[in-house]
């Protein structure tokens, strides 16, 4: 298929060199009046025909300025036109993903701590990371409310008394094998919206 694409003057880049690139992100530039704008479509599916027959995931389209600009960055990333490192809102791994989220979390042991209310929701394929499960455990001591909604391997212990007591791990299963993940931070949602992708 890349072959084909390259065929018809299309830049096909498969990736960097190391790195399994796994992030789903497309772009549609267009020039309109003075300026360009950006059409961004984000996914945690792999805009492929037979596993989206099975796969549950979810996507948005959104012509978010600052959106646009991460994504382009992306690109020149991927593509190797830019070293830059440094992101408005995506999360990209591993650039900045484990550190945003390690000091979103802590954030919200901080709010919990100082009498609000802390609260994380979290729907991943897997949760297997020491260091992470350690910060939540630090999350679950300070009283933080966390849902923990994980397909797959978790290695999280809950509702171990002073450890990880507010901790609830729904279990969920449907005909649709769950694909996507979701962070819910208390903090940020009135702020902004928050994509994280793995390049």
């Amino acid at each position: 298929m890349g072959k084909d694409f390259g065929k018809r003057g299309v830049h096909v880049v498969y990736g960097l060199l190391g790195l399994k690139t796994h992030s789903k992100v497309a772009m549609v530039i267009r020039k309109e009046g003075d300026g360009i704008r950006r059409y961004l479509h984000l996914a945690t599916g792999n805009y492929n025909a037979i596993t989206a027959l099975t796969y549950e995931d979810i996507g948005m389209f959104t012509c978010d300025e600052e959106m646009g600009v991460d994504a382009t960055d992306l690109f020149n990333y991927l593509t190797g036109y830019s070293s830059k490192k440094e992101y408005l809102k995506l999360l990209v791994a591993p650039i900045n993903l484990r550190s945003r989220m390690e000091a979103l979390i802590s954030r919200e042991i901080e709010i919990q701590k100082t009498g609000g209310e802390g609260h994380l929701i979290f729907k991943i394929n897997s949760l297997v990371d020491r260091k992470m499960i350690q910060l939540l455990y630090l999350a679950s001591q300070a009283g933080v409310k966390v849902d923990l909604y994980v397909r797959g391997i978790c290695c999280l212990r809950p509702g171990v008394p002073g450890v990880s007591e507010t901790y609830k791990l729904p279990v969920s299963s449907d005909v649709f094998l769950e694909h996507s993940r979701i962070y819910y931070f208390t903090t940020e949602v009135m702020k902004r919206f928050i994509w994280a992708v793995q390049i």
